[in-house]
């Protein structure tokens, strides 16, 4: 991934859902980790799900934040 310039950063996808409604996607050594959905919300068990995914790859999800999104997300904006 190219975010401007000569910066370059190494992102692999973990999982990603067949009707590309999620992907779980980690940085090359373990130092990042996200769960990106198209909806502002996850059913909790396909969160559970990738959670578990990431703990049996090697992630301390410990410090993992989950992002609650508002109304504004809810209407697709």
């Amino acid at each position: 991934v190219s975010f401007f310039g000569p910066f370059y950063g190494g992102y692999h996808v973990m999982a990603l859902d067949p009707d590309y409604n999620w992907s779980m996607v980690a940085g090359p050594d373990h130092g990042y980790f996200w769960i990106l959905a198209r909806a502002p919300s996850l059913p909790e068990a396909t969160l559970k799900d990738l959670l578990d995914r990431a703990r049996q790859a090697g992630f301390d999800l410990s410090g993992l934040i989950r992002v609650e999104h508002g109304r504004a997300a809810a209407a697709g904006r």
